[in-house]
């Protein structure tokens, strides 16, 4: 089973839905559920993504990888520009506009 860095716990289950905010904005929120923790995350668009689709899809397929394998998926948090930077069982990178949330 695959591991997530950031808590280094092996992933159990997750779950990706895209959401309407009060403002309209649709953004993508990736709870991912490990052997250690809960983590959850807030994840928009912007001008290198603009398709929340195409973030959910890469998002699903590299955790989906990594809970089925003993790859790794990765997040780092940059937290006073809100991006977190997702590193896929395949060894690509790829920021993103995100930050924690709270559960």
């Amino acid at each position: 089973m695959g591991k997530l860095h950031l808590n280094s716990g092996a992933i159990q289950d997750f779950d990706i839905q895209e959401v309407t905010e009060p403002s309209g904005h649709i953004v993508a929120h990736v709870k991912i559920d490990t052997d250690r923790d809960v983590v959850k995350y807030r994840v928009s668009t912007d001008d290198r993504h603009p398709k929340l689709t195409d973030i959910v899809n890469k998002l699903q397929n590299g955790l989906q990888t990594a809970k089925n394998s003993d790859a790794d998926f990765q997040i780092s948090e940059y937290c006073e520009r809100n991006y977190i930077f997702v590193t896929y069982p395949n060894s690509e990178s790829e920021q993103y506009t995100g930050s924690r949330i709270e559960i």
